[in-house]
C-alpha cells in the first residue's frame, strides 16, 4: 500500500473537464495563462469556468514570467494559487507573494542534482515547490511535454527535500507510471497533465478515471464512481 497522494490536474480548459475532476476529489485545477501552450485558457474562459465551480476546487493559475496585470486579471477570475514555471527570481517571487497574498508554487525544471538543490533559494519566498523534467530543444512547451526525470534525484534527497517546503512531483506521470513513482519518490503531491490527455490540450475523462482508480486501488479504497 502506498500514501494516498494529493492530486492536481493541470491544464484543464473545459467545463466537463472541471466537473470529471472534482467528481475525483480532485484537490487542484491548473488553468494555464501562457498563450503559447496548447493548454491555454484565456480570462473569459477561466471566468466561465471558475464561477460556475468556485469553492468546489482549488483553481491554480499557471504562468510563466508574467507581469503584475496579467496576475491581476487572473485573480479576478478567482484562482486561489499562482504556479510560476518560468525564470523568476526569488526576489520576483516574494514580490508576487507579497502583492498578491495568495500561496505560491515555484516549478522547476529538474535533470540533474544541481537542479534540485536551487530550490534553497527560493525556500522564504515560496510556499510550495513542483518538480519537472527540464524540456529539450525539440519542446515548445516548458510543461506538459509527457517527459519523465531521474526520480532518483527525489530519492537520493528525500529527507531534505521534505525538511524545506511541501511539494509536487510532476513530469510524464500517468496510469502507467504512477504507482511506481510514488513508491520510489514518496510524493504526498502529484501533478498531471499530458498523462490524461488524447492528446496535447484535450483531456480525456476515461484517463482521468483510469489515473484515480490505479491509486484507489493500490490503497484498497472504495471505486464505485470510477466504475460506473
Amino acid at each position: 500500500m502506498i500514501e494516498f497522494p494529493k492530486i492536481k490536474f493541470c491544464g484543464l480548459s473545459k467545463l466537463k473537464d472541471i466537473e470529471v475532476a472534482i467528481k475525483l476529489n480532485i484537490n487542484w485545477a491548473g488553468l494555464i495563462y501562457v498563450k503559447s501552450s496548447p493548454r491555454y485558457v484565456n480570462f473569459q474562459t477561466s471566468d466561465r469556468i471558475i464561477k460556475k465551480y468556485f469553492n468546489m476546487i482549488n483553481f491554480v493559475g499557471v504562468f510563466v514570467d508574467p507581469d503584475d496585470d496579467y496576475i491581476e486579471r487572473a485573480i479576478k477570475s478567482g484562482i486561489d494559487t499562482i504556479q510560476l514555471h518560468g525564470k523568476e527570481t526569488p526576489e520576483r517571487c516574494a514580490y508576487i507573494g507579497r502583492v498578491f497574498q495568495l500561496p505560491i508554487i515555484k516549478a522547476f525544471s529538474i535533470y540533474s542534482e544541481e537542479d534540485l538543490k536551487n530550490i534553497t533559494n527560493y525556500k522564504d519566498c515560496c510556499d510550495m515547490f513542483l518538480f519537472d523534467a527540464k524540456k529539450s530543444k525539440k519542446d515548445i512547451n516548458i510543461g506538459g511535454n509527457g517527459k519523465s526525470f531521474d526520480w532518483n534525484i527525489i530519492k537520493n534527497n528525500e529527507s531534505w527535500l521534505n525538511s524545506i517546503k511541501p511539494w509536487f512531483l510532476s513530469g510524464g506521470l500517468s496510469d502507467k507510471n504512477i504507482l511506481n513513482a510514488i513508491n520510489l519518490t514518496k510524493a504526498k503531491a502529484v501533478d498531471i497533465s499530458s498523462g490524461i490527455e488524447k492528446y496535447k490540450g484535450c483531456k480525456d475523462s476515461n484517463l482521468m478515471k483510469e489515473f484515480i482508480f490505479k491509486l484507489k486501488k493500490a490503497n484498497n479504497i472504495d471505486n464505485k464512481f470510477l466504475e460506473k
